[in-house]
């Protein structure tokens, strides 16, 4: 048995304070044991964390597309941001991977999804992020994600979108060991979550302007 996080970013992240090392120890304390690392716009974390990790991590990325967030998961290289969603959509699929939806009604990211370039790839997509702790505005125009997920053919998930360590734990998705994207979306199909917010104290002590210094001052921690 499995406990994941599909969502979470490393030090390759620039608005991120996850050194490797320091991720590698808090998921081994809160039970983790299968993650997808999703840095922004690059691979160059999930395949480090890949190396050193002793449990299952899956490369993925946060691409920003120009026109919203897309993550791709399985993924064996790089994808170029600002290619907008269809042709980003269609990059994911080439490697082979697996097209997860991240916040996909969150009204405070600075990149907001555009639905309708979305629902032109929809047949593509096979996750939807259902709960994300860092999203704390929610768009009111959610009848496209309903129609969406109502279809039974996409899949639900959830991500810590760890950009410091004590948020890593709180997503925990307790599922089947996979060999395969296929077998992973089975596994995940019949998963449980377990899913808090991060308290509001530690939002503020951990904010923007700490993880930045946080980030000079361990970056060159070892690894």
């Amino acid at each position: 048995m499995l406990t994941a996080d599909l969502h979470l970013h490393s030090f390759y992240s620039q608005d991120s304070c996850n050194g490797i090392a320091w991720m590698i120890r808090r998921c081994r304390k809160v039970g983790l044991n299968c993650v997808a690392c999703t840095d922004h716009n690059t691979t160059q974390g999930a395949f480090e964390l890949m190396r050193k990790a002793p449990f299952r991590v899956i490369v993925g990325e946060e691409v920003d597309t120009g026109q919203g967030e897309i993550i791709g998961l399985f993924l064996s290289k790089e994808i170029t941001p600002n290619l907008g969603i269809v042709k980003t959509v269609n990059e994911i699929k080439t490697q082979q991977g697996l097209v997860y939806i991240p916040h996909p009604t969150s009204s405070s990211r600075k990149s907001q999804l555009c639905v309708d370039e979305l629902m032109r790839v929809q047949g593509l997509v096979d996750i939807v992020e259902t709960f994300n702790p860092r999203t704390l505005r929610e768009r009111p125009d959610r009848n496209w994600l309903e129609s969406l997920l109502s279809s039974g053919r996409i899949i639900r998930g959830a991500g810590s979108d760890s950009h410091s360590p004590y948020e890593l734990g709180n997503v925990l998705i307790s599922m089947d060991d996979f060999a395969s994207p296929e077998g992973f979306l089975n596994s995940l199909s019949t998963a449980r979550f377990s899913c808090k917010r991060s308290p509001h104290w530690m939002r503020v002590l951990m904010n923007r302007k700490t993880r930045s210094i946080l980030r000079r001052t361990l970056w060159k921690m070892p690894s």
